[in-house]
């Protein structure tokens, strides 16, 4: 292999606060990954604010580069030639949310995964959290390499999951095939924005024929597109995740994942403020997505706030 170097695309909309809790997890547990981050955001209101401090911060962290989101958005340039591909033109016609508030988002992440030197590239979303240390075995970005329109390795799921099926384990690793009936939920989606590795060219050439304008689209609709072609088959993952998705709030109307419902534009002033978040959950975790037991407000100067 020319660079095992790993490309993470992070996509964050009004959560600049649980962006830095993600970002500081990350620092601390890919120690072993030689890693660049790029962030792809957008935001409201106030929440400009939020990104110009997170910004500030990591600014002598060269690996973490900021990307906004902008409205740079042609129907003609951009929409109309992918309605020839495949389900594009049906879901064009039959989601209404499609035809508004377009903006960069297709364009500036293919872009960025294109232009990157990086042999592998992981999507992640801004309410994740790395709760233990990633090593990712040698022999997995081989095989990924190898095979790379069907191999990849997911890192939110493992046996510590209580609906984890019977898997197949070599040498620390599982392994299944997304298309085997007997596979469900998680080991069935051969497609996803968080925390799974794959070949950066490979990527690339799958999501690029497909109409999508967010994570959430992104992520459902290349699914469906994989399954049509029987893509990215073959799966990996640790033994034990290392990585969960923490939902104490919701930033899409796209979508019925659950969540709580603590206040973005709350958590926003108190991270302009000088607040940091952090998280109480049971480790390992036995889902892949949970709500934590404790969300906790912390302040170098005053007492911590419990949410």
């Amino acid at each position: 292999m020319n660079n095992t170097k790993l490309h993470i695309i992070i996509f964050s909309f009004n959560r600049s606060l649980q962006l830095d809790c993600l970002l500081r997890t990350l620092v601390k547990n890919l120690t072993f990954v030689d890693y660049s981050v790029s962030i792809v955001y957008h935001h409201s209101g106030k929440h400009k604010e939020g990104y110009e401090k997170l910004e500030k911060k990591y600014k002598d962290f060269p690996a973490i580069v900021f990307y906004e989101r902008v409205r740079e958005y042609s129907f003609i340039k951009n929409t109309f030639p992918l309605l020839f591909h495949d389900r594009n033109a049906y879901r064009y016609l039959k989601y209404k949310f499609l035809h508004s508030n377009l903006d960069n988002f297709k364009i500036l992440t293919e872009s960025l995964i294109l232009n990157s030197p990086c042999d592998f590239t992981m999507f992640l979303t801004d309410d994740g959290y790395f709760y233990d240390q990633v090593k990712i075995p040698d022999n997995i970005l081989e095989k990924i390499s190898g095979d790379p329109y069907q191999v990849s390795y997911r890192m939110y799921v493992g046996k510590n999951l209580k609906d984890c099926p019977d898997l197949v384990e070599d040498n620390g690793v599982l392994q299944w095939n997304y298309y085997d009936k007997a596979m469900y939920n998680h080991w069935a989606y051969p497609f996803a924005v968080d925390a799974t590795i794959y070949q950066s060219a490979a990527l690339l050439n799958i999501i690029k024929p497909v109409f999508y304008h967010m994570p959430t689209t992104l992520e459902s609709f290349v699914v469906t597109h994989c399954r049509s072609r029987k893509l990215l088959g073959k799966g990996f993952s640790p033994v034990k995740s290392n990585f969960v998705g923490l939902f104490i709030n919701r930033v899409s109307s796209v979508g019925a994942n659950y969540s709580g419902a603590i206040s973005t534009d709350m958590l926003n002033d108190k991270w302009i403020e000088g607040y940091e978040l952090e998280y109480s959950f049971p480790t390992p975790p036995n889902q892949q997505c949970l709500i934590p037991t404790e969300i906790k407000l912390m302040h170098p100067l005053n007492l911590d706030i419990i949410l």
